[in-house]
């Protein structure tokens, strides 16, 4: 609606000049003061409504780019486990930060349009009102310069897409790159990295360019196209005035005319090559925001015959975990778990061991729905688990694992990721328990150092025990610790397993461990997982020697 009101304004521009000048030659010199000041009114309204128009696009456009990068973000932590397996890190920040830009450059040719849209039909009224003749071969002019436009459309597509394939591909190598840079530097592979973003980087230019060249053959044409317009104007419009068909006014008129014409359609034109990249851009985010989410309805399965499914005891604390026949395998790959039957009861500790590549972390990822069985039924306070609201089931569960990943954050809020409104004390309370405390206050701002990104600037066993110390603080009945203590020496090791009893406050536990004999903790049940199988290996009644792994 502005943009036509300021293109209606610009239209009246010329025909004021026309009307102007024609005053000055005719030195009417009682009119010339009032027609300069309406025609200079004029021009102020019509950059003020302009500059108006571009404060409003841009508002429109941020808040636009903020909504639409907040509802990727929010798509990408609801999308399965599986997923997002499929994707890198460096892709994941492509779709989110390139493909949105890209998808958002659709605003310009919607917003403008009813300003293009005024502007043709302003011309198509203005321009014969000056020369009906000048008006029609101006007119044929801007149909040859669209169809121009229309040719270029198809390769200009495929241009764009080929750009964000390799922006995506780009931004791989380099995100691989800079997080795997002390791996790089280990094993001395700097060149050979360096080639590889290289070969990315020139990549994504060559594809770059072409996209741009096809645009600026595009523009080139158009421009070309607009030249010989002004020229033929002016030199058919100077014929005109000299044969008395044409006034000066009405030449200045049919040119300015024209130039308000020209502006809005070469915008256009740029708009239109550019929505080729912005339809490349929309329909990955559409894709991305339309894929499937983590929180929706499982597949149906058949129920367990032995069991009858039951509404989900949100407010409980402590309570069994079931598995019942539980089989799982990735996409085109054998069963890791196969037939999985497991009973915990409410407080018990219950450990399972085996090799690597047994299936245990994935068992693990089956509690919290990151992964769903392919068969069999999981249970948990006595309802399955895909009864639960995802969220409320999570933060019944305190879960570390074996890969620990710190933000880079203070060592503080990392702990408080597993109780958000803790205080200082039960934090402190939580550090201690986990062996913690005494690393921590003795660096520099303790409790406040930052950790650098992915916790850098901390041991792989001091990142271990804040892990464990904000999964020690979360209020769940269930503590799953998978491998939890692998970067710990057997000293640290027999300590937090010797404050775990009071730590786990009566929760239901489940170890994971290669090497069940070095748990320093009362066991209840042990069981071996092997070749996706899950077999008991033996009632454990005894209490490992704490005293004497001290």
């Amino acid at each position: 609606m502005i943009g036509t009101i300021g293109t209606a304004l610009q239209f009246t521009v010329p025909v004021l000049s026309a009307r102007f000048i024609d005053v000055v030659i005719a030195k009417q010199a009682a009119h010339i003061g009032g027609r300069l000041s309406f025609l200079l009114a004029v021009s102020v309204g019509a950059i003020w409504v302009g500059v108006w128009e571009a404060r409003l696009f841009s508002s429109i456009r941020e808040r636009a780019a903020l909504a639409l990068q907040m509802k990727m973000f929010h798509k990408t932590q609801d999308m399965p486990h599986l997923r997002l397996l499929e994707y890198d890190s460096g892709h994941i920040a492509s779709r989110l930060s390139a493909d949105s830009a890209m998808a958002l450059e659709i605003l310009g040719p919607v917003c403008g349009l009813s300003k293009l849209l005024a502007a043709a039909i302003g011309g198509l009224i203005m321009l014969p009102r000056y020369s009906q003749t000048l008006g029609t071969c101006v007119i044929i002019a801007l149909a040859l310069h669209a169809l121009v436009i229309i040719r270029l459309k198809k390769r200009t597509t495929l241009a764009f897409v080929k750009v964000s394939e390799s922006t995506a591909a780009a931004s791989k190598e380099l995100y691989d790159s800079l997080t795997g840079l002390s791996t790089t530097k280990l094993f001395a592979a700097e060149a050979r990295r360096k080639r590889r973003v290289y070969r990315s980087a020139v990549k994504r230019a060559r594809s770059l360019l072409q996209a741009r060249l096809l645009m600026i053959g595009a523009s080139t044409a158009g421009q070309a196209i607009v030249l010989a317009i002004s020229s033929g104007v002016t030199l058919w419009g100077s014929l005109y005035i000299v044969s008395g068909k044409l006034t000066l006014g009405g030449l200045v008129g049919l040119t300015t005319t024209l130039t308000c014409l020209l502006g809005p359609l070469n915008t256009g034109v740029q708009q239109v090559l550019g929505l080729q990249s912005a339809a490349t851009g929309m329909r990955k985010v559409l894709e991305w925001i339309r894929s499937e989410s983590e929180s929706a309805p499982a597949t149906p399965r058949p129920h367990s015959p032995g069991r009858a499914r039951q509404a989900p005891r949100a407010t409980a604390r402590h309570g069994d975990l079931c598995l019942e026949d539980v089989t799982f395998s990735y996409p085109g790959r054998a069963p890791v778990l196969r037939s999985v039957n497991l009973n915990v009861s409410p407080g018990q500790v219950v450990l399972i061991s085996g090799p690597s590549g047994s299936g245990k972390t994935t068992l693990v990822k089956l509690l919290p729905r990151l992964l769903r069985p392919t068969a069999g039924r999981i249970y948990f306070h006595g309802a399955d688990l895909d009864d639960y609201d995802l969220r409320e089931l999570r933060r019944q569960m305190a879960i570390v694992s074996q890969d620990t990943f710190l933000f880079s954050e203070s060592i503080a809020d990392n702990i408080r990721l597993g109780k958000p409104d803790a205080t200082d004390s039960e934090v402190r309370r939580a550090a201690a328990l986990a062996n913690a405390l005494e690393f921590i206050e003795q660096m520099p701002s303790g409790f406040q150092t930052m950790v650098g990104p992915h916790g850098a600037k901390l041991s792989g066993g001091q990142r271990q025990r804040i892990a464990l110390a904000r999964a020690l603080l979360r209020p769940g009945g269930l503590l799953v610790l998978d491998e939890a203590t692998t970067n710990l020496d057997q000293e640290n090791e027999a300590a937090i397993y010797a404050s775990l009893p009071s730590a786990r406050q009566g929760k239901t536990t489940l170890i994971i461990s290669h090497h069940w004999q070095r748990n320093y903790l009362p066991i209840d049940h042990h069981y071996v997982l092997e070749r996706g199988q899950l077999q008991e290996h033996e009632r454990i009644s005894h209490i490992f020697p704490i005293e004497k792994a001290l």
